[in-house]
């Protein structure tokens, strides 16, 4: 494999992929300009690297950030392009964020998981996570939702 260097993201660099890549894993939109202003006001709370090949071309990343609803607990990204895993970046970009978490004083790290992601459930379990928890995401089409049955209802309060 060729050389890989690990280093802090650079907004300006790198938050453009980075965006692309939180919209996968959160299967939300994510725009390099949300991006960049959550990290401008939460950057105290946020610790993050990359892993890039010697073409400086990014392979994948972590972040942590606080969860606003309980701050000793971290919010785990951590993502390796397919075509890179099996290879150990993933277990050193793990390790390096156990090692930058320090300055975060947390108690926990979270990640959320999508159920069809088996390389990620094995990367996880192996490192000790365990299951919190499981929620269903559920979408409404609103374009071909028929609301009529409810307008008796709606009229009615």
């Amino acid at each position: 494999m060729q050389a890989v260097n690990y280093r802090v993201a650079d907004p300006d660099r790198d938050f453009k992929q980075l965006a692309k890549w939180f919209t996968f894993l959160e299967e939300s939109p994510t725009t390099e300009k949300n991006l960049l202003e959550f990290y401008q006001s939460h950057q105290s709370d946020c610790i993050n690297l990359v892993v890039e090949n010697s073409e400086k071309d990014l392979l994948g990343f972590y972040w942590v950030d606080r969860l606003n609803s309980k701050p000793i607990i971290g919010q785990m990204y951590i993502f390796i392009k397919p075509d890179f895993r099996k290879r150990g970046l993933g277990s050193h970009l793990f390790d390096c964020l156990l090692s930058g978490i320090s300055s975060l004083q947390l108690n926990a790290l979270r990640v959320g998981l999508n159920a069809t992601w088996q390389d990620g459930l094995t990367f996880l379990l192996h490192r000790r996570f365990f299951e919190r928890g499981r929620s269903i995401g559920m979408e409404l089409d609103l374009k071909s939702f028929d609301d009529k049955p409810y307008d008796a209802i709606i009229s009615s309060l």
